[in-house]
């Protein structure tokens, strides 16, 4: 699945490992891990957050996303197993660490949350599906395996899944 000819660096083989929060410009910055599971027909798992789970300023938006979730002192491929184990209680195999999906911040006006003005570091990590049949969990409203070109074709998945799709090695296949 992944393209030979673009090595992909797994920084834990260096033994390189951020701290899962620490200050950076006055911040706290939280390391965050996207899961792209595809299955043996290709399809890909997908969530959608309870409102209790979104931010206030996303609430009422249909925000597709890739399950994922905390490192929480785990290296990020064993925190990819745990999140999708717990997000929609399925199993995976062949997960890799793909790289830097991006970073963005929650607006310091957000009250509700412990991490307004955080710094979201999310990085990308692959899988395949082994075991198990997607189901919610209390994090989500839904799961549901959708076909790689409807997730390149719509605009209802959070910024950062067109690049998750890309480090894992899942190019566009349609113009739609």
């Amino acid at each position: 699945m992944t393209n030979p000819q673009i090595p992909l660096p797994n920084p834990e083989l260096f033994g390189i490992r951020q701290p899962l929060t620490h200050r950076l410009y006055d911040r706290v910055q939280v390391e965050a891990v996207r899961v792209v599971v595809q299955n043996n027909l290709g399809q890909i798992l997908t969530g959608v957050r309870k409102p209790s789970q979104t931010r206030p300023s996303q609430r009422g938006q249909k925000q597709l996303e890739f399950l994922g979730g905390k490192p929480d002192g785990d290296s990020y491929v064993c925190a990819a197993q745990r999140e999708v184990s717990e997000e929609a209680g399925i199993e995976v195999f062949e997960v890799a660490y793909r790289g830097l999906i991006g970073m963005h911040t929650i607006p310091n006006t957000y009250r509700e949350g412990k991490y307004a003005g955080a710094l979201i570091v999310q990085h990308c990590v692959s899988a395949h599906h082994l075991a198990g049949a997607a189901a919610v969990s209390d994090e989500h409203k839904s799961v549901e395996w959708k076909h790689p070109d409807e997730i390149w074709s719509s605009d209802a998945f959070r910024a950062g899944t067109h690049t998750a799709l890309l480090l894992a090695g899942i190019p566009r296949t349609s113009k739609s």
